[in-house]
C-alpha cells in the first residue's frame, strides 16, 4: 500500500539479509466497484481508505490513486505501533498474536505448546486487562511480560522484541474491548426477558438472584470481574469442578493436569467454546474435531457429573433464568 502515503509505521523486521524496513498500513476490508475497476481497502493502522486501480491488476499493474481519511490515528503513534506489531508476522515464522487470537479474539483455534505438552484452546484477549496471570497455564503475571515472552516465541527470538516494542503492544492488548453486548437494551441495562440462542427464555433479574444465591456461582467468579484473577490475593488458583480435562483426542501424546483458572464471564456470551478443554462446544467424532453445541453456557449448566457451583440442582425454567443473566454480563 503506497509506501511513500503519510501515516505509516515503520516495524523492524528480521535483520539477516531477509528483509529491510517494512511499511504497514493493514488492509482489512475489501470491496470492488460495481465494473470492477476499482478496488477500495479500509486500511486499519492508517484510519484510511486506499482506492487501487485493478484494471491492469492481472498484469500485476495495480496501483494506488489515492486514500481517504477515515480517522485521525498518529495521535496515538504507541498504540497504532502495538497494533502492527500484534498482526504482523515480524520474525517471518508464520506466527503473529492474531494467529491464535483472531482480532483479540477466539475462534476455536487451537495450539500445542510444551510444558505440559498438550494441546490448548486459544483464550480472547478482550477485556483481560485487569485479570491476570495470562497464558496457558497461568504463567505470566502482567500484558508486558506476556508480550514479551509470547513475542519472543512467535519471531523464534530472533529477534527478541525491543522494549519499546513490549509497551507498544501491551498497551494496544490492554485497550482491546468486550464487543457490545446485544443481550442489553439500548441504555446498558438488563432487559426483563432474554431470548436465549437455542431459542428458550429466561429472565435475567431472576438470574442474578439465583447466581448470586442458589447457584452458589460468586465463590468462583465473584463481581464486578467475575474471576478470582481480578483480586492479587485469589489470584492464579487452579479449580477442580469436574470438568474435562481435555477432549479426547490422542491423549496418549498429552501431558494433562487437572484443574484450570476460573475465567472472566465477562463477555462470555461472545465466545465459543468454553472451558480449557474446549469440550463445551467441540466434540470429537472419529479423531476429528466436530461441533458438539452452539450454545456451550448451557453445556456447562446441564451436562451431568459437572459441578460448577449448584447448576445441577436448578429446575430447568431456574437454569433458563440463570443463562439470560450470564449473557448479559
Amino acid at each position: 500500500m503506497n509506501p511513500h502515503g503519510e501515516g505509516f509505521v515503520p516495524v523492524r523486521w528480521r535483520p539477516q539479509g531477509r528483509a529491510g524496513l517494512e511499511l504497514h498500513s493493514g488492509p482489512r476490508s475489501l470491496a470492488l466497484s460495481p465494473d470492477g475497476r476499482t478496488l477500495y481497502v479500509l486500511n486499519r493502522f492508517t484510519g484510511t481508505v486506499a482506492v487501487v486501480d485493478v484494471r491492469e491488476a492481472r498484469a500485476g499493474n495495480a496501483r494506488v490513486t489515492r486514500q481517504w481519511p477515515v480517522v485521525d490515528v498518529r495521535s496515538r503513534e504507541q498504540r497504532r505501533l502495538g497494533q502492527v506489531l500484534y498482526f504482523s508476522d515480524v520474525g517471518r515464522t508464520g506466527m503473529s498474536c492474531d494467529a491464535c487470537h483472531i482480532e483479540g479474539h477466539t475462534g476455536g483455534v487451537f495450539f500445542e505448546k510444551t510444558r505440559p505438552m498438550r494441546i490448548y484452546r486459544s483464550t480472547t484477549a478482550l477485556g483481560s486487562r485487569d485479570t491476570p496471570p495470562y497464558f496457558t497455564p497461568a504463567s505470566t503475571r502482567s500484558l508486558a511480560e506476556t508480550a514479551e515472552t509470547v513475542g519472543g516465541r512467535n519471531r523464534y527470538h530472533n529477534p527478541d522484541p525491543l522494549p519499546s516494542e513490549v509497551e507498544a503492544l501491551a498497551l494496544y492488548t490492554s485497550l482491546l474491548p468486550t464487543a457490545p453486548n446485544p443481550y442489553r437494551g439500548e441504555d446498558g441495562a438488563p432487559l426483563e426477558t432474554v431470548t436465549l440462542p437455542d431459542g428458550r427464555t429466561g429472565h435475567p433479574v431472576k438470574g442474578l438472584a439465583l447466581f448470586e444465591g442458589k447457584a452458589r456461582c460468586m465463590a468462583c467468579h465473584p463481581t464486578p470481574l467475575f474471576t478470582l484473577d481480578q483480586d492479587p490475593s485469589t489470584r492464579g488458583q487452579y479449580q477442580d469442578v469436574g470438568t474435562p480435562i481435555a477432549l479426547p483426542l490422542r491423549l496418549e501424546q498429552q501431558q494433562l493436569v487437572t484443574g484450570a483458572a476460573p475465567p472472566s464471564l465477562v463477555g462470555t456470551w461472545d465466545v465459543w467454546p468454553l472451558l480449557t478443554s474446549a469440550t463445551a462446544g467441540y466434540a470429537v467424532q472419529e479423531d476429528r474435531l466436530v461441533v458438539g453445541s452452539r450454545f456451550p453456557l448451557r453445556t456447562l449448566l446441564e451436562t451431568p457429573g459437572l459441578s460448577h457451583g449448584a447448576a445441577q440442582e436448578l429446575t430447568a425454567e431456574e437454569r433458563d433464568d440463570l443463562l439470560a443473566y450470564l449473557l448479559t454480563l
